[in-house]
């Protein structure tokens, strides 16, 4: 057998993934993650040597720190994110049952 053919035979335990519709709505980010996009930018003009793991370490911390004053616009984008996945996912199984 071809050592390239053995690479395309799945062991016993192997399990084969369904595909993912690509309608699917894309699921909501957290507020974190909306306070990591909003705030990369400016950590990496502070800092440009950072790697990517030290970076996210600095995001985690800074995050941490942070109030909840300043936290909160992050979880409001939060929740109106969940809401549009919420409204999408309901059109997209609306549709599926079409």
């Amino acid at each position: 057998m071809p050592k390239d053919a053995k690479a395309d035979i799945l062991t016993k335990g192997t399990k084969i993934k369904p595909k993912k519709d690509p309608r699917t709505p894309k699921k909501p980010s957290g507020a974190y993650i909306h306070y990591c996009k909003d705030k990369r930018e400016l950590l990496k003009q502070e800092h440009p040597s950072l790697s990517l793991g030290d970076m996210g370490r600095e995001m985690g911390k800074r995050w941490q720190e942070e109030t909840m004053e300043v936290k909160k616009p992050y979880f409001d984008m939060a929740a109106r994110d969940k809401a549009r996945y919420e409204r999408e996912l309901a059109a997209y199984n609306q549709s599926l049952s079409t």
